[in-house]
């Protein structure tokens, strides 16, 4: 996916960026949504067959049940997806319309 490469080179390495998915705050099933709704779906869990595009690190999801936000980060030469808590102070990347104004000292995401 074109967007996942680009954002690819806009973190730094070994941080993790929070990049827009929540994972539902339903135990039972590992289901990830975008926040865009408009956005490709992520398939209902790693290499599972179906429409959407993931790219999870090896072992990930996982962890405890109370990790329900997606980050992208570095490590050992690889960019990839993570889930952290949604509590954890994290960088964000996000995305917005090329027609909101640029002034980067009021703009929200």
């Amino acid at each position: 996916m074109a967007e996942n490469e680009f954002v690819k080179t806009m973190i730094p390495n070994q941080v993790h960026n929070y990049i827009g998915a929540t994972k539902l705050a339903d135990p039972t099933t590992p289901t990830w949504q975008w926040l865009d709704p408009s956005a490709n779906p992520i398939p209902p869990a790693p290499g599972a067959p179906g429409p959407g595009f993931e790219d999870w690190r090896a072992g990930q999801p996982g962890g405890p049940a109370a990790q329900y936000c997606m980050t992208i980060n570095f490590n050992n030469g690889i960019y990839k997806w993570n889930d952290l808590r949604c509590s954890r102070s994290q960088n964000y990347i996000c995305e917005k319309n090329a027609k909101w104004p640029k002034n980067m000292s009021t703009e929200q995401c």
